[in-house]
């Protein structure tokens, strides 16, 4: 018993890190924060909340101790999808690009080890329509891919009501039973996810997510 215990508990992997030092972390995602938000013709204002934010997620993203996922939420406009984007353009840059440390080959396990590494990116609503109409796909490239952006979550009803709620929560149900890296971001507020995924669901949530409001000023005023 011990030992089935024990290869149960080898199979969910290690959760995934940026194995550096925060504060060099937070640099690098500010400048790419910066970046996009001046691809989105928006200007960037710096500020000591933003600055705290860019510093929570750089934590975040270097310590494996951390829950497995993210989620960044408050109102409409104020950076929340762009700030994601831009953890999963740094995570691509250091891990997919020409300059990551590519594939190594293990020779006493005699294989190769994948090391690059990508962020799969998808809105609540394309999920949806994806496991709607491909089921294949959904399990292969969403649903266990290592790591996943989700944005807008709370917006899926709109486009499938209550089905496409219970495809969501099943999909994070799914990623923290196997603890996999997901970054989330929502419009919604405390009150409103507890009204829209019910209580059952909220506490999961809370439990696989490290939570970051956002409360500063829209972008987009």
């Amino acid at each position: 018993m011990t030992q089935k215990l024990l290869t149960q508990t080898a199979a969910i992997p290690a959760r995934f890190n940026i194995a550096a030092e925060s504060g060099e972390v937070c640099r690098l995602l500010k400048v790419i924060y910066k970046q996009t938000v001046a691809g989105r013709n928006f200007n960037f204002e710096e500020n000591g909340e933003i600055n705290l934010i860019i510093a929570k997620v750089s934590e975040w993203l270097v310590n494996p101790k951390k829950k497995i996922g993210l989620m960044l939420y408050g109102k409409p406009g104020n950076g929340k999808t762009t700030l994601a984007t831009a953890i999963c353009e740094m995570i691509d840059k250091l891990f997919w690009s020409p300059y990551s440390n590519g594939d190594v080959y293990d020779h006493i396990e005699n294989k190769l080890i994948e090391r690059r590494k990508y962020v799969v990116k998808k809105t609540a609503g394309n999920i949806v329509e994806i496991a709607v109409g491909n089921l294949e796909d959904y399990t292969q490239k969403i649903r266990n891919s290592e790591l996943l952006f989700i944005d807008e979550i709370g917006t899926e009803s709109i486009i499938y009501k209550e089905y496409g709620s219970k495809i969501i929560i099943d999909l994070l149900q799914y990623r923290y039973s196997r603890q996999l890296f997901t970054i989330v971001t929502s419009n919604l507020s405390d009150t409103d996810f507890l009204e829209f995924y019910m209580e059952r669901v909220n506490d999961r949530i809370t439990e696989m997510f490290d939570r970051i409001s956002f409360n500063n000023k829209s972008f987009r005023k």
